[in-house]
């Protein structure tokens, strides 16, 4: 029988998965992981303050800042980054705080392609989970059409439906941070008469 550290391990190494996005003129070679429960935990601890155009710059950046295990040969699998700046000075920083003030140096254009392909990461392990686990489901019966009104489907006007809350349960936490990206998008558009560029749109748009 395997020990419990065998298990546990198993169980990561089952659903490990990456992503690269390589350069290959540039010689710039990136590699990502999906986020773990504790650092997707950290990254909204992060973004509670923030919002609308901030809140999804945010996003973007502490979610690269904890995807990212490698570039090139250089890997950030330690939770502490050395290094020596550029005075000579020795430097102790947390992977994440390091890995996001470099991403604040990139283009936009870097940013969001790396963020879209996280994005793309997620959903094929979104896929993965949903399609090798077997587990009965619970299936609620439908209530026939023609039947009589409850007290507070008689409160909602001809015309209208009453929105099931349940559904809103069954987004799982990443479909849950675009619903909340796309609402904050739109919130700054309407009241600042801002836009995000281009590519941003079709990040989240494809999220």
């Amino acid at each position: 029988m395997k020990g419990i550290n065998e298990l546990f391990k198993d169980i990561k190494k089952s659903f490990a998965i990456q992503k690269r996005v390589d350069f290959d003129e540039l010689n710039l070679h990136f590699l990502m992981e999906p986020l773990t429960a504790l650092e997707e935990l950290k990254l909204l601890e992060t973004l509670q303050t923030a919002e609308g155009g901030i809140f999804v710059a945010e996003l973007k950046r502490g979610t690269l800042a904890f995807a990212l295990k490698k570039i090139n040969d250089m890997e950030f699998l330690n939770d502490i980054v050395e290094y020596v700046d550029d005075k000579g000075n020795p430097i102790k920083e947390t992977k994440y705080i390091f890995l996001k003030n470099q991403i604040d140096t990139w283009p936009v254009a870097l940013r969001d392609l790396l963020f879209e392909a996280f994005n793309d990461m997620q959903l094929e392990l979104d896929k993965m989970v949903q399609t090798k686990s077997k587990f009965e489901r619970f299936s609620i019966q439908t209530l026939p059409e023609k039947m009589e009104k409850t007290a507070v489907d008689k409160s909602i006007p001809e015309g209208f439906v009453r929105v099931e809350e349940s559904k809103a349960e069954e987004l799982n936490e990443t479909d849950r941070l675009n619903a909340r990206v796309k609402k904050e998008e739109e919130q700054v558009e309407d009241g600042m008469g801002q836009t995000l560029d281009k590519e941003s749109k079709r990040v989240l748009a494809a999220g």
